[in-house]
């Protein structure tokens, strides 16, 4: 027997789901899910971009967010009698993005936003 300690509700379900696999399948493998990865990634260039970043000293560190709506967003929820369906319309295409960036400076705790 395996015992095997699961510290999270999505960890239990993976597990289950693999022993379920097992039980009823036995003939197959046992598959890792993938995981994606770009094909563009080069090990040298992240490797390099973190060596500059550790020479940087953290009083010139300043943190960007970046953030986007487009302007066809609808909501996905909505009220109706009890056995009814609630429908909803909307656009299937998107006419205009607005993207807002903004910046923070820990050391001087600063916020840098576009007017």
């Amino acid at each position: 027997m395996v015992l095997m300690v699961l510290k999270s509700e999505t960890m239990w379900h993976q597990a289950f789901r693999c022993l379920l696999s097992m039980t009823r399948f036995p003939e197959w493998e046992l598959h890792i899910k993938k995981e994606a990865k770009y094909k563009e990634r080069t090990q040298h260039a992240r490797d390099d971009f973190q060596k500059e970043v550790a020479a940087l000293a953290p009083k010139d560190l300043v943190y960007i967010y970046e953030s986007g709506v487009d302007d066809n967003l609808t909501v996905e929820y909505g009220w109706a009698q009890k056995g009814q369906r609630s429908y909803a319309e909307q656009s299937g295409f998107r006419k205009q993005r607005l993207t807002l960036i903004s910046g923070y400076c820990p050391n001087t705790k600063q916020l840098f936003a576009p007017l």
